[in-house]
Formats: structure tokens, C-alpha cells, sequence
């Protein structure tokens, strides 16, 4: 179970960190426009949920690897 969840959270993550947000070979107001809309209550944009995820991603992971070390 713990497994499942590690890998279904780090594909989600994967997802939204290959989303592109910004471009450091832009000039700011270009590379602002690649800005999105935030999408999590209002507040938190793609960067955000992609650090969200991959957090809960690897708390899991930890989780498989204390299970199976019992």
C-alpha cells in the first residue's frame, strides 16, 4: 500500500515539475508571462503542488522502506 501511494504521488509530481513556469533565458517580463494562475485554494501555484507531492512522495517511500525493514 505504501508502495502504491509512493509511486502514485511521485508520477503526480513528476507531472506538475515539468510544467514550465519560468525560463531564466527570458527577460522577467516574458518569463512572467509564463506564470499560471494559482490552482490550489486560490494561493498556491503548479511549483507549490509540485513541492507538496514530492514531499508526501518521499515520506512514503520512507514509509515502504521502515515497513519492509521489520
Amino acid at each position: 500500500f505504501f508502495m502504491f501511494l509512493t509511486i502514485l504521488f511521485m508520477i503526480t509530481s513528476i507531472y506538475f515539475f515539468e510544467l514550465p513556469y519560468a525560463n531564466k533565458f527570458l527577460t522577467p517580463d516574458e518569463s512572467m508571462a509564463l506564470n499560471r494562475p494559482c490552482i490550489l485554494f486560490g494561493y498556491f501555484d503548479t511549483h507549490d503542488v509540485w513541492h507538496f507531492l514530492s514531499s508526501f512522495g518521499i515520506f512514503f517511500m520512507f514509509l515502504t522502506t521502515w515497513y519492509i525493514d521489520q
